[in-house]
């Protein structure tokens, strides 16, 4: 992602872009964890950043197995979670069942959002099961007759 927009970085190749190409990028950076890495950039014009997402999703996705998803944050919004999103949880008793239904539903929320019209989805896989519950009563000897 770094090589893929470095020549977008107005720090490298100063701030005025290309014309007709996207805006230059003011701020550029990423939190690398074991489970996810969250990349960051800010336009040099403020009032085209919306024009970095292709950029970003172009060149985070192309790698092997990434899936991502993007977002403008506001500086007087609510952040990174301040977006509009559905959330689709699924549930039930049978997980084999639970996860087909998950890989089918991610299949057809990509088809009736496609990222080709600017639109996101991010499975977020868990299993919470319920908080399933074992409970052990010691039986204590009676005392005798």
């Amino acid at each position: 992602v770094e090589n893929a927009t470095r020549p977008l970085w107005a720090s490298e190749t100063g701030p005025a872009s290309e014309p007709g190409g996207p805006p230059k990028i003011e701020n550029f950076w990423f939190v690398a964890l074991p489970s996810y890495t969250f990349v960051g950039a800010s336009a040099v014009d403020p009032n085209r950043p919306r024009e970095l997402l292709p950029v970003l999703w172009g060149s985070a996705l192309r790698e092997p197995g990434a899936r991502g998803f993007f977002t403008i944050a506001s500086i007087f919004g609510r952040g990174i979670g301040g977006r509009r999103a559905i959330d689709l949880d699924i549930t039930g008793a049978n997980l084999e069942a639970a996860l087909e239904v998950a890989r089918r539903a991610d299949v057809l929320v990509g088809q009736a959002l496609p990222r080709s019209g600017g639109h996101q989805h991010r499975p977020i896989p868990g299993l919470e099961l319920g908080a399933p519950e074992v409970r052990v009563v010691a039986r204590r000897p009676r005392p005798g007759p």
